[in-house]
C-alpha cells in the first residue's frame, strides 16, 4: 500500500512543482478559486497565506458590494457582489456567512482587504465587525463610548505601512431638521484594542444627515467629502493632525455626483457642472488629483461629458460615481437611466457595461469597492478571533 501510495504521487505532476512557480499559477487566477485551493493542502494554504507571497496574488479591485430594493421581495432590500469584469460567479459571498451568530450585518466600508461591519442582534445589541472576506477571519469590537449609537464610522488600514487598522466614528450632534454638526470622532485601534475619543479640530462642521460619508483612507490619514463644507476633511489615525482641503469646485445641487478616490497613490475628486457649450443641457465631469497632499492645489486630469457616461442627453448628470480604480485611469459609475454598473477608460474614452442590477439600486448604502488582501499574519486583531463563536 505504502508502495503504491509512493508510485501515485510520482505520477502527480503538482508535486514536482516549485513553490515558486506554485504561487506564480495562483497570482492568474481569480479570488474564488484561490480561496478554495487553500484547502488543497497545508503546504499550499501556507503559500497562500504566507505574506511575501500574498503580494504576488491578485489584491488589486476584485468587485463591488452594493444594494438594491425591490417591493416585490421581502425584505425590500438585498445585499449582492458583482466582480469588476462583470462575469462570472461573485469572487466573494455578499452576505458573509463565515461570520457566526444569528446578527443582522451591514456593511459600511471597505479598505484594502478589510471590510467594517455593523452587526445588529436579535437583542438589540449593535456592535462593530471587521473581518477579511478572503481569509474569512473577523473581530468584534468593543462598544465605543456613544454605547451602540447608530453612527456613521469609516475604516482606515494600510498593510504596507501598518499591520493595525482603525476604525472612525463620528459624534455628532443634531442642530437642525436634515442637518448636524460633527463634534468629534471615536477612534478605534487594533493595537491598543481600545476607542478614544477626540474633539473636532476642523472647527464647525455641519453636515446634512440625508448625504452619505464618502471617504477614503491615504498615507495615513481618512479624508471625508463632506459637501456643506464644501471641503475634504482630513484627519489622522491619533485624532492629532486635523486639516481641511477646499474642493476645487462643487455644485451644491448635484453634490450627489461629487466623489473622491483614491487611485495611484493620490487623492482624485470628480464632480459634475454644466456644458455651456452643449446644443442641449448636458453636463461635463472633470477628474482632478491633489498631487502634492502638502498643497491644497488640485490638477485637472480629465474631462468628459455626462451624457456620454449615463447613455442619454440632457436633463441632469444622470450618473453616480461609485469609484476610481487604484492603479488604473478607470472611473466606475452607476447609470441612472438603466440601473447599470458602469466602467469609464479615459484613455481610450470608451463607457463599458459591467452588471445591469435588474431593480432600483438602493441610494441609502454606498456602493463599496473590493480589493482582497490573503495574507492572515497581515492583519493584527482579527486573526485570534476566528472560528469563535457569537459576535
Amino acid at each position: 500500500m505504502a508502495a503504491g501510495s509512493k508510485k501515485r504521487r510520482r505520477r502527480n505532476p503538482a508535486t514536482r512543482l516549485t513553490d515558486d512557480l506554485i504561487v506564480e499559477i495562483l497570482s492568474r487566477l481569480p479570488v474564488k478559486s484561490i480561496c478554495r485551493f487553500k484547502c488543497v493542502s497545508k503546504h499550499w494554504c501556507g503559500l497562500i497565506s504566507h505574506p511575501e507571497h500574498g503580494k504576488k496574488l491578485p489584491q488589486t479591485l476584485a468587485g463591488f458590494f452594493y444594494n438594491t430594493i425591490s417591493d416585490e421581495r421581502f425584505p425590500e432590500s438585498a445585499r449582492h457582489f458583482t466582480n469588476v469584469t462583470g462575469w462570472g460567479a461573485p469572487q466573494i459571498r455578499p452576505s458573509l456567512p463565515f461570520l457566526p451568530g444569528d446578527a443582522d450585518i451591514e456593511i459600511l466600508d471597505s479598505c484594502n482587504g478589510l471590510v467594517l461591519c455593523r452587526s445588529f442582534t436579535a437583542a438589540g445589541a449593535v456592535r462593530y465587525v471587521v473581518c477579511n472576506p478572503a481569509t474569512e477571519e473577523w473581530a468584534a469590537l468593543p462598544e465605543s463610548s456613544q454605547g451602540g449609537k447608530i453612527c456613521n464610522a469609516r475604516l482606515g488600514f494600510d498593510p504596507a505601512v501598518s499591520p493595525h487598522f482603525h476604525v472612525f466614528e463620528f459624534v455628532e450632534t443634531d442642530v437642525d431638521p436634515g442637518y448636524v454638526s460633527i463634534d468629534g470622532l471615536e477612534i478605534y485601534s487594533s493595537k491598543t484594542g481600545e476607542w478614544a475619543f477626540r474633539g473636532s479640530g476642523w472647527g464647525a462642521i455641519w453636515r446634512r444627515t440625508s448625504r452619505l460619508l464618502i471617504s477614503v483612507f491615504l498615507n495615513g490619514f481618512l479624508h471625508v467629502f463632506e459637501s456643506y463644507s464644501q471641503n475634504v476633511l482630513v484627519v489622522d489615525t491619533e485624532g492629532k493632525a486635523w486639516r481641511r482641503i477646499p474642493l476645487p469646485w462643487l455644485n451644491t445641487y448635484y453634490g450627489n455626483t461629487t466623489f473622491i478616490g483614491r487611485s495611484q497613490g493620490h487623492l482624485y475628486c470628480l464632480n459634475s457642472f454644466e456644458d455651456e457649450d452643449s446644443e442641449y443641457l448636458d453636463f461635463k465631469v472633470k477628474v482632478f488629483a491633489l498631487e502634492d497632499c502638502a498643497s491644497d492645489n488640485w490638477v485637472l486630469k480629465h474631462s468628459v461629458k455626462a451624457s456620454k457616461l449615463a447613455g442619454r442627453r440632457g436633463g441632469g448628470p444622470f450618473h453616480c460615481p461609485i469609484a476610481i480604480h487604484p492603479e488604473g485611469n478607470l472611473i466606475f459609475f452607476i447609470s441612472y437611466s438603466d440601473h447599470t454598473i458602469r466602467c469609464y477608460d479615459m484613455d481610450c474614452r470608451k463607457v463599458h457595461v459591467i452588471r445591469n442590477m435588474e431593480c432600483t439600486y438602493d441610494w441609502r448604502k454606498q456602493c463599496l469597492p473590493y480589493v482582497p488582501l490573503f495574507s492572515e499574519s497581515s492583519v493584527a486583531g482579527i486573526r485570534k478571533n476566528r472560528g469563535q463563536p457569537g459576535i
